[in-house]
């Protein structure tokens, strides 16, 4: 593969540290969300559609106002949901023009989603709780009633809001399965519930605990634990253990591929390849990135490349299936090799995604010296020699500006 250092494609500065972007459903959109307490609704060329900003005027704001911690899209819609550090979820237009909340939890939003039938939401806080609402903000269900509450620290460390004691929510694919953990202090229950508020099983393994990561399979069926003796686990989704995966010692961020027949993960600065299957090491390859610990694993849509991001060194790199390097991608007309001129300038990486149809990657960043950011859009048949000869032959290009009636 031909230019392994590539600049990004389209980059917007953001007023604050970036917290996530995701694609809509067609990869037309983006919506980023920031430490600025707004989310930012983009096209491709990066130009501001419409902004969304958290509610300030509620009670209980802390002194540095509230924050969108995520947004994400309707499958066919021109919708908008977000979860805010208010305890809300709030609907919203590709106008940026509210149209319901949902009030109720306890805690921060930390995952806004639409149910598969696309006719409701599902939101998950850190009073633990996942809720079930209508397209108007009325709370239809609440899962999981969890029998302690997370103590919430909120504080703003150089522009960053930092979380403690978070519990964590899994979805399945086809959101209709949900599984529940809380961190190594906790000492709360794994449990596994279906999204009509029925719990299934408590997950357990005798002398050991699960830890993240926790993933379901591509077709939902099965469900990925690791714990503390290295070991993963597969289980039922009736509760039960398919089979055991010894000394994989995963780490914090896994990706299965589109087929499941394999995964990805990262152990601190090493990327791994598995076979799910088998349980056999296909691939490792050592630090991937030149500082700091690897932030994303990503499969891409087709399964032929895999995507991290470098926690600490302003990089996104792409992997071919024997973990080549394929590209570095990256901000600016050259790639910095100083450390610390390298984040000033970049930023961390702290999101990266394919887009749904894996024409383009996306990256979010924070800059540690003043709390700023981007959102880093590169286009892949820019870098994949297979791709351009593609391109060459098709004029492929970023699409002609259009109304917002395509989606």
């Amino acid at each position: 593969m031909s230019n392994l250092n590539t600049c990004s494609l389209t980059e917007v500065a953001l007023n604050a540290g970036g917290i996530d972007a995701n694609f809509s459903p067609n990869g037309q959109f983006i919506i980023v969300t920031s430490n600025s307490g707004t989310a930012q609704l983009l096209d491709l060329y990066g130009d501001l559609v419409a902004e969304l900003k958290a509610d300030k005027d509620l009670k209980n704001v802390s002194e540095f106002g509230h924050l969108i911690l995520g947004a994400n899209f309707h499958q066919n819609r021109q919708l908008i949901v977000t979860g805010l550090t208010d305890g809300t979820a709030r609907l919203c237009n590709f106008k940026g023009e509210e149209l319901a909340v949902m009030r109720g939890h306890q805690g921060d939003v930390i995952n806004a989603n639409f149910t598969p039938d696309r006719r409701a939401i599902f939101t998950f806080s850190l009073d633990g709780t996942l809720r079930v609402w209508d397209l108007i903000g009325n709370n239809l269900l609440t899962i999981r009633q969890p029998t302690w509450r997370f103590a919430r620290e909120e504080n703003k460390l150089n522009g960053y809001y930092i979380r403690e004691m978070m519990p964590h929510c899994c979805l399945s694919g086809d959101r209709k399965w949900a599984v529940f953990y809380g961190d190594e202090e906790s000492q709360e229950p794994v449990e596994l519930w279906d999204l009509l508020g029925n719990k299934i099983a408590v997950l357990q393994v005798e002398g050991e605990e699960i830890l993240p990561p926790l993933a379901f399979a591509p077709d939902s069926n099965f469900l990925l634990t690791s714990c503390t003796d290295g070991s993963g686990r597969v289980w039922r989704l009736d509760g039960s253990l398919k089979k055991t995966i010894p000394e994989v010692n995963m780490g914090n961020n896994l990706s299965f591929s589109p087929d499941g027949k394999a995964i990805a993960f990262s152990r601190l600065r090493d990327l791994c390849l598995w076979d799910f299957d088998s349980g056999k090491q296909l691939q490792v390859r050592e630090k991937v990135h030149d500082f700091g610990a690897i932030a994303t694993v990503d499969f891409s849509p087709d399964g032929r490349y895999i995507l991290t991001a470098g926690l600490n060194d302003g990089t996104v790199r792409l992997w071919d299936l024997f973990l080549e390097p394929v590209a570095v991608l990256h901000r600016g007309e050259t790639l910095i090799e100083d450390l610390g001129d390298r984040v000033e300038n970049s930023g961390e990486i702290v999101s990266a995604k394919f887009s749904p149809d894996g024409r383009y990657i996306l990256a979010v960043s924070q800059k540690t010296v003043d709390a700023s950011g981007y959102l880093l859009l590169w286009r892949v048949a820019e870098f994949l020699s297979e791709e351009k000869s593609d391109r060459d032959n098709s004029a492929e290009s970023i699409p002609e500006k259009v109304g917002l009636g395509i989606m």
